[in-house]
């Protein structure tokens, strides 16, 4: 980041200064600021909460400028000289600083040069620029080196004409290192004093359409003879010497960053705004509640905010039924939301494959999001076993994944992104990491296309046969996606001839970041204030009773409900004369005057009172069935009599009674009367009821058991007369 600060405070001065001449002016930057774990980029406000910290970082300097070359008046620069012919027109992307860049394309083969004119140094100068090799297998002017000895040269002399010697040198990586494919800057010490010349000198090509490069921003520069640097906020000085910060205000500050070299300054700012801790309430809640209250609206201050709770019911309601007996704690959280600005490049989408995002074209022409599985060689390369980055889910994207594409595919498949807003960004870039592999397009083929909103743009398609052997980085400018709402990317395989067949497209880790600047919001603070709040539970009023009763006769009422002790029972007993029993009870009540009685309970406990209970007692008059003076029969005891008549005496409670015979073969002499005559005409138990009544309904009886036994007549036969001293005797048995 602050290389990049350094080139864009550069870049506005579209100047070249010729050798011995010389320039020094300071330039300062906040370039960042980290804040909760989140770093804002160039930022000029970072909103905080009291006791609360932030860390800031500035660039800058006031260095002796003795070169600054940004190319944006389209020349290689007065005294430079190259072989290469270098385009202006910004062929492969957006620059370093979105101005105008060096390129080097296809106009010669090899070597390629670009050297300036002297300058005057030392060795405690440096020289700086943004470079940017083209990615492999492009199409040209935006074609990569990739071998090893196709890289760029940094070198000097201090002649025109050389020898010129290394400064440095950078390998391509292979043509998809994402370091090497995108700008990145670079400074380099100069080794010797005196008068000299640089060179960027590139040594093999493939030939002239391939293994392109670009250069932005050259720039020379020495370091001052003194330079100081002061961070001073609220009138004191907070970091003397450093380019950096860490500060917790407790106002509203604003830091200033000064760096100077005794004549030339310059200064940037940040104000650093704190919000103090509010004064809150949560209004709408009274103290206590029932159980069954309704639920009501609460509102607290200062908002935002959010409830929390037993019984809170969002947005903002209490409802006591939910919350449940007890004592509870509401708490309302106040969140400060605020807006911080970040600049810088940002990842607008992520996708590790992990999950499906939405890509469309699954299931055709061998697309699939799948477990990487390695293939068995195909006529060039092989699937992966693993996916770039090994997780439990192994998952990419690919044509035929764990095989190697059809031959003869007639037509191009696609699998196609979701769509990507990429909304007042700019400077994007689309990078993933490749496993694929595909014969020459003179047979087969393979492309990205991406979407600028309106129509589809080609940025890759292959050329020569190629196979990945290892996950291998890739990366493309992708202009189409600036301030582009509906970006989107696609891949597509096919055709292929009826011959050889390779691993195809397999995909991991697919990333489209822009640059700009974005408002990020966030819940920076989180206040809170509680309550407690008790809801009761309801009472009960169940009870019990007896009934029907009698006139004049006690009924028993008793409580079988739950109530909390001191709670208060209204009893009503309409009229009902109280014989004994207060509070909960139990209660013994009679009345004198047949009826319905309705009783009735509600329980109040702490103003919460529980559904009435309703019973009702009916009190009968006397002379209803259930309210009568039964009789007490006595039938007498149980008897035995040697004849077939017998004397039945009942002992009576009332004047109204009568006997009946259990059985036939009975004749009763005075039914009516307690005492009365019967005959049997067969012996044996005969049994007789004696029956009493005080009134239709209101009777008893009483049952006796006779035992009748025929009385014997003894016959011992006649007399006789016998000659002898023995004789037979003859009776006649009864």
């Amino acid at each position: 980041m602050k290389s990049k600060l350094l080139i864009f405070i550069m870049g506005v001065l579209v100047l070249i200064f010729i050798g011995g001449k010389s320039n020094a002016q300071c330039f300062i930057l906040t370039d960042s600021a980290t804040y909760n774990g989140q770093t804002y980029y160039n930022p000029d406000t970072i909103n905080i909460c009291l006791g609360e910290s932030v860390s800031f970082y500035t660039t800058g300097g006031c260095p002796t400028f003795l070169m600054a070359n940004d190319f944006n008046d389209q020349t290689i620069g007065q005294g430079w000289n190259s072989n290469a012919s270098p385009m202006f027109n910004n062929p492969c992307g957006v620059g370093p600083d979105g101005t105008t860049y060096l390129w080097i394309g296809p106009a010669t083969n090899f070597p390629r040069q670009l050297t300036t004119n002297a300058f005057n140094v030392s060795t405690s100068c440096q020289i700086c620029f943004d470079m940017k090799y083209a990615s492999q297998a492009n199409g040209t002017p935006c074609e990569g080196p990739d071998e090893s000895t196709e890289g760029v040269h940094l070198q000097y002399s201090t002649s025109p004409t050389g020898p010129f010697i290394d400064i440095n040198y950078w390998d391509p990586l292979g043509g998809y290192d994402p370091t090497m494919t995108s700008w990145q800057q670079y400074c380099e010490n100069v080794p010797v004093n005196g008068t000299v010349y640089f060179r960027w000198y590139q040594d093999v090509t493939s030939g002239n359409d391939y293994d392109h490069w670009g250069l932005d921003n050259v720039q020379i520069f020495c370091p001052p003879v003194s330079q100081t640097v002061e961070i001073t906020g609220g009138g004191t000085v907070v970091n003397n010497g450093q380019f950096a910060a860490t500060v917790t205000p407790t106002q509203t500050t604003t830091y200033y960053t000064t760096v100077a070299d005794g004549s030339l300054s310059a200064t940037d700012s940040l104000v650093v705004t704190v919000y103090p801790p509010p004064t809150m309430a949560i209004n709408g809640l009274d103290p206590g509640y029932c159980e069954t209250d309704a639920p009501v609206a609460l509102t607290g201050s200062p908002i935002p905010g959010e409830f929390s709770g037993p019984g809170i019911v969002l947005p903002n309601s209490f409802d006591p039924s939910i919350a449940g007996a007890g004592t509870h704690t509401i708490t309302y959280h106040h969140y400060y939301v605020a807006t911080n600005p970040s600049t810088g490049q940002m990842t607008m989408f992520n996708d590790d494959f992990s999950t499906d995002m939405g890509w469309t074209g699954y299931g055709t022409g061998g697309w699939s999001r799948a477990s990487a599985t390695a293939s068995v060689s195909c006529g060039g390369g092989y699937d992966p076993a693993t996916d770039h980055s090994p997780s439990a889910d192994n998952f990419i994207i690919g044509s035929y994944i764990g095989a190697c594409y059809p031959n003869s595919l007639s037509s191009t498949s696609w699998l196609t992104s979701p769509t990507i807003n990429c909304s007042n960004m700019n400077s994007c870039i689309l990078d993933f990491w490749s496993y694929s592999g595909c014969e020459s397009s003179t047979y087969d083929h393979m492309y990205i296309d991406v979407y600028n909103g309106s129509a589809w743009t080609n940025i890759y398609a292959n050329a020569g046969s190629f196979t990945e052997s290892a996950w291998t980085f890739r990366t493309y400018n992708v202009a189409q996606a600036n301030n582009n709402p509906n970006f989107k990317v696609r891949f597509g395989m096919g055709g292929s001839d009826g011959s050889v067949a390779y691993q195809g497209w397999n995909i991991d880790d697919l990333k489209v970041k822009c640059s700009g600047t974005v408002m990020v919001t966030d819940t920076l603070c989180d206040f809170t204030t509680t309550q407690d709040v008790t809801v009761a539970p309801q009472p009960t009023s169940t009870f019990t009773v007896v009934t029907p009763i009698c006139v004049n006769a006690t009924t028993t009422i008793t409580y079988t409900g739950n109530a909390p002790a001191g709670s208060t029972y209204s009893w009503d007993f309409s009229g009902g004369t109280i014989i004994s029993g207060s509070g909960a009870g139990p209660y013994v009540v009679e009345w004198n005057t047949a009826s319905d009685y309705n009783i009735s309970l509600t329980v109040t406990d702490n103003g919460c009172a529980s559904v009435p209970t309703n019973h009702t007692v009916s009190v009968l008059p006397f002379g209803d069935p259930m309210c009568c003076v039964l009789p007490t029969p006595n039938a007498g005891a149980d008897d035995q009599v040697c004849s077939n008549t017998y004397t039945l005496t009942a002992i009576p409670s009332t004047i109204n009674g009568s006997w009946s015979a259990v059985g036939g073969g009975v004749t009763l002499q005075t039914p009516n009367n307690p005492v009365c005559n019967v005959t049997v005409t067969t012996y044996g138990v005969h049994q007789f009821v004696w029956y009493e009544t005080n009134g239709v309904g209101c009777d008893s009886t009483d049952t006796v058991s006779i035992t009748f036994t025929q009385q014997p007549v003894a016959d011992a036969g006649t007399g006789f007369d016998i000659c002898s001293h023995t004789n037979t005797l003859n009776a006649v048995p009864s």
